[in-house]
């Protein structure tokens, strides 16, 4: 073992010395142990040298096949490993995912050695690796069977290593389980909910009843420490849309264990719920703080939000936009500008639960602070405005999402297309204008159209069949294979036929 403590350097270089090691996979354990986030290595091509004494160049001393011949001089130094390109990178991928690093770039140095039409790509191959980061649950003061889903994954675990993100945007399991809900309302699959779904919602509400903690002072229940949806706000206390995910979630999983308890008593008991464990959850939803203004009369993002100077977003300079280009990140957290939709989204998930007042005076009072520098943040206001009737606004935001690459708009494309906002531009398009929802055993339409559309038409999977709606000013056009089975409330005044 080398003589440093674990994560003693940020990075660790190593050029040229693996391959003489007899030990060489002990050796690059070792990097790794080290290493907080990075590890450059360089190893040699042998078979580009090797390769042009085959092909009949005469060997010379110089040559990098001076490590692996028969020198008539004794030579100064020899490698252990004889090893091509590809079974380098093999060998670095391989031994970095063992020691949770991956591979973030790989380059080659020399002069490609042609070889039956195919490159040896250089003499050298250097590659740079980073450090994984996967937070220790325990660590997290959590356990029993609580589960935090990562933020950014390739393996299915955590990939990202900034804490603002990892530990901080912990609302990414309201989306776990918003995504379970979804699934079960399109397809009615009850069967995943009680065999595998339940699993992840009981682990994900364990999570939120261990993450809670009891404020003296508001005698109510908070949730300290978190980004939200905006993250150009860190490390704030009680985020409105994590506070009131994070009791839905709860909500929702005593409403399943409900039913699981009554149908499969054998899944119910093998969660082992501890004595008072369910009453606790049920205790966390009746009494969450949410941080509200008597001022504004409305729910704040946060607790600190109000403190901020409200400057409206049309008061920025366009030269200064977009902020994360143009400020330092001290000036942009002191801000109010929400990079995308932070309550909004809230509204948008849980609508259902909030009159069409509270959500017109929630959305007129964010969107101007939204400086939408994320390609979330559009599709999310244009599908809220069109609920409140705000139809010009609604496709202003639809265009946004949809224009979103091909405009421009965060001076960012040459960093690849945005596939948030494609989906998000079809979501605008069937759950905004088309007004299009699921619930248990029903499909409700409430379809608008702008003014610039004489008609559009959209496909949605439900219940095994594909259902195409065609919106017109006067009319819905609904064509699907067996249109009996289908329960469609209409809460507009366009006249429905069925092709």
């Amino acid at each position: 073992p080398y003589n440093f403590d674990e994560n003693s350097f940020t990075t660790v270089i190593c050029l040229d010395v693996l391959e003489h090691l007899e030990n060489i996979h002990d050796a690059f354990d070792e990097l790794c142990r080290i290493s907080s986030q990075y590890i450059i290595i360089s190893l040699p091509n042998p078979f580009a040298g090797a390769f042009g004494v085959l092909r009949g160049r005469q060997y010379q001393r110089d040559q990098a096949i001076k490590f692996y011949g028969l020198p008539v001089e004794r030579p100064e130094d020899r490698h252990r490993w004889f090893f091509s390109e590809s079974e380098a990178i093999n060998f670095i991928t391989t031994m970095a995912e063992k020691n949770n690093f991956s591979i973030v770039q790989i380059d080659a140095k020399g002069d490609s050695v042609p070889l039956g039409g195919n490159g040896i790509k250089g003499w050298f191959i250097r590659l740079m690796l980073k450090k994984i980061f996967r937070p220790d649950i325990a660590k997290l003061g959590l356990n029993h069977g609580a589960a935090l889903y990562p933020m950014v994954t390739v393996n299915g675990e955590e990939c990202h290593n900034e804490w603002e993100i990892t530990f901080e945007e912990i609302h990414r399991n309201i989306s776990m389980v918003m995504a379970i809900k979804k699934y079960i309302d399109y397809t009615d699959d009850f069967d995943y909910m009680h065999n595998m779904g339940i699993e992840i919602v009981v682990a994900i509400a364990r999570f939120w009843a261990q993450r809670v903690s009891f404020s003296n002072k508001h005698k109510k229940f908070v949730i300290l420490g978190v980004t939200g949806p905006n993250e150009y706000e860190n490390n704030v206390n009680n985020n409105w849309y994590t506070n009131y995910g994070a009791s839905w979630c709860l909500r929702y999983a005593l409403k399943n264990l409900e039913i699981i308890n009554e149908s499969k008593i054998e899944k119910f008991n093998s969660f082992n719920f501890e004595m008072g464990e369910l009453d606790f959850w049920k205790r966390v939803t009746e009494n969450m703080y949410y941080p509200f203004s008597e001022e504004h009369n409305l729910y704040m993002q946060d607790d600190g939000f109000e403190d901020k100077e409200l400057i409206h977003v049309d008061e920025i300079p366009k030269r200064e936009r977009p902020l994360n280009q143009n400020w330092s990140w001290d000036k942009i957290l002191r801000s109010p500008y929400i990079k995308q939709g932070d309550v909004v989204q809230g509204i948008y998930y849980f609508e259902e639960e909030f009159s069409e007042e509270f959500i017109k005076n929630h959305f007129e009072f964010y969107e101007k602070y939204t400086v939408h520098e994320s390609s979330l943040s559009a599709s999310i206001h244009s599908v809220v405005a069109s609920h409140v009737n705000q139809i010009d606004k609604s496709y202003k935001y639809f265009l946004r999402s949809s224009r979103l690459d091909l405009d421009d708009y965060n001076k960012e494309i040459e960093q690849g297309l945005h596939i948030t906002s494609m989906a998000g531009s079809w979501i605008a398009l069937v759950e905004g204008f088309g007004g299009f929802k699921v619930s248990k055993d029903k499909i409700t339409i409430n379809p608008k159209i702008p003014k610039e559309w004489k008609s559009y038409q959209f496909n949605i999977f439900y219940n095994n069949q594909i259902i195409n709606f065609k919106v017109e000013e006067d009319s819905i056009l609904i064509n699907a294979e067996n249109t009996k089975e289908l329960n469609i409330e209409n809460l507009s005044s366009k006249i429905i036929s069925y092709e």
